[in-house]
């Protein structure tokens, strides 16, 4: 059974994935994310991975506009 701790230990995580993703459509490098975030810049692209994984209808133009950010560098 969940405890109110764990549960709000998760939500605290989906919302850190969901800045990552934001701060990543931005421009900013994993390593920036993740001293914004408080987390290692591993842990950030996971967070934007993860993210990125279980997109929606809403979020394909994030991921199309980081897809063309990865390859403008």
């Amino acid at each position: 059974m969940p405890t109110q701790q764990n549960t709000a230990q998760k939500d605290a995580a989906a919302i850190r994935r969901e800045k990552a993703l934001l701060l990543r459509e931005q421009g900013y490098s994993f390593r920036a994310i993740g001293k914004a975030l408080g987390v290692s810049d591993k842990t950030a692209y996971y967070d934007v991975q993860k993210e990125l994984g279980k997109l929606d209808v809403a979020k394909l133009k994030i991921a199309e506009r980081i897809v063309d950010l990865e390859l403008e560098r």
